[in-house]
């Protein structure tokens, strides 16, 4: 059997208070209700070329590549049933937070949802927009804290 290492784990102060109020919610949750888990990550998109003839064995590219662009991957993570949802958006703006909330909403339609996410500028905490669009699809939210990562905890370990 195979271990899976994890590469970083928090340092906050908070993280058990955090998970402690995480562990409550969860435990609390009705028949109807829904926890989810959210978070957007940026993808890179790089010329990377076309075909290549080489008796290389393994083609190593160029470190230093000019990025075209990026998306975005949109994700929610169900606690009670491990599904995962997911959306390519071209920003994470409010308004790409707000259009997948609502996608979340079409997902769930007649359940309470409960979703954990960090402070980013365009979450609930911070933005106007976003609140008030998580409150019309009746949404209740919890915000983490951003995760601090010390100077000399290496996370290119793996």
């Amino acid at each position: 059997m195979r271990r899976i290492k994890r590469k970083l784990l928090s340092h906050d102060p908070q993280r058990l208070a955090i998970l402690s109020r995480l562990r409550a919610i969860a435990r609390r949750l009705g028949p109807n209700d829904t926890l989810l888990f959210f978070d957007i990550k940026p993808v890179a998109v790089k010329a990377y070329g076309g075909r290549l003839y080489s008796s290389a064995k393994r083609l190593v590219l160029e470190r230093r590549q000019k990025t075209r662009g990026f998306f975005y991957l949109f994700l929610c993570y169900d606690l009670r049933s491990g599904r995962v949802h997911w959306a390519f958006l071209p920003g994470k703006s409010a308004k790409y937070v707000c259009q997948f909330m609502r996608r979340v909403r079409h997902w769930y339609p007649d359940r309470e949802i409960w979703i954990a996410l960090d402070q980013d500028r365009a979450h609930p905490r911070k933005c106007r927009q976003t609140r008030r669009t998580m409150r019309e699809l009746k949404f209740h939210w919890i915000s983490l804290p951003k995760v601090r990562i010390p100077a000399n905890v290496n996370t290119k370990s793996g």
